[in-house]
């Protein structure tokens, strides 16, 4: 079992009342951050150049760029 199936299943299978309020408040900033700065990197220069060259070497694509089509 991977990484991804043992949270997946982590997650199906804990009750909510069994995570503690600050594991909640800490998950939902983590997640906040994350987002906030994925969306904001594509609406700065350097954000910019980074997608360009991505596009432009391609590869293989093994995961996604939130506001792009790579």
């Amino acid at each position: 079992m991977g990484a991804t199936e043992k949270l997946a299943r982590f997650v199906i299978e804990t009750p909510s009342e069994k995570i503690s309020d600050e594991a909640i408040e800490r998950a939902t900033a983590g997640l906040m951050d994350a987002v906030g700065t994925a969306l904001v990197a594509n609406t700065n220069e350097i954000g910019r150049i980074i997608t360009e060259f991505t596009e432009e070497v391609g590869g293989t694509p093994v995961s996604r760029v939130i506001g792009t089509n790579i």
